[in-house]
């Protein structure tokens, strides 16, 4: 019989989009397992579609053991908007999600008919929420950003415009995950992420001044169209 690895707690610091180190509570147990979370916003340089903000939580096993059992999983992942003062209203600006088996993105020994899930060493599991940017009230926080035209891209609104993206907003993240009834509760620090958005358009314009085609911009990254 395959030996079960009791999990421990372990947070991890997150600065920005991902987090790559781990903080271990005890040093003896630093081997363990890590947790890590990254975000970021999925969209396309010519969509008509607003797009949505996606973060991971991943849990490796760092141990020689394989750590299996019947996989439960709970959690939630919290995701706080936090808007310039001049932009600070009345209203929810936090959306939290209930984690569950739904939520595996990735599991390579995960068995959904029974629940069986399989971490062999150096495995990860990852888990995933997509934000549609409306809080738990609804409020949809897209309204409230502050935009920035991308003079180097027109396109349609429906008329010619330049494209825009948003200033740099600020989001606070905190996720908890646990993936086994008889385990530990896993958890991240409240970390730091910032993104900018880009407002959905109906494709480049057709200019008579003979423009040249918007420039993609690096996946996940509208900032680096107009280089913030």
């Amino acid at each position: 019989m395959k030996r079960i690895i009791p999990l421990i707690i372990v947070v991890c610091s997150i600065t920005f989009i991902s987090c790559n180190e781990t903080l271990p509570l005890r040093e003896d147990i630093a081997s363990f397992v890590t947790v890590k979370v990254r975000s970021g916003y999925r969209t396309t340089s010519h969509s008509n579609k607003t797009g949505t903000m996606l973060t991971f939580v991943t849990v490796t096993n760092n141990t020689d053991e394989t750590i299996e059992d019947i996989a439960a999983v709970t959690g939630t992942v919290e995701i706080t908007w936090i808007p310039p003062k001049e932009e600070e209203r009345l209203f929810d600006r936090t959306r939290t999600f209930k984690l569950s088996p739904n939520n595996v993105f990735y599991a390579k020994n995960f068995d959904r008919l029974t629940s069986r899930l399989t971490m062999a060493p150096a495995d990860s599991v990852v888990f995933y929420v997509d934000w549609n940017l409306k809080t738990n009230d609804s409020t949809y926080i897209l309204n409230y950003f502050a935009w920035m035209p991308d003079n180097q891209c027109f396109v349609n609104y429906p008329f010619s415009v330049p494209r825009r993206i948003s200033t740099k907003q600020t989001f606070l993240i905190k996720a908890n995950v646990k993936i086994f009834d008889r385990l530990a509760v896993l958890y991240t620090q409240q970390v730091t992420a910032k993104q900018c958005f880009m407002l959905p358009h109906a494709g480049e314009a057709n200019s008579l001044l003979e423009l040249p085609p918007c420039t993609d911009f690096i996946q996940f990254d509208p900032c680096s169209a107009i280089g913030q």
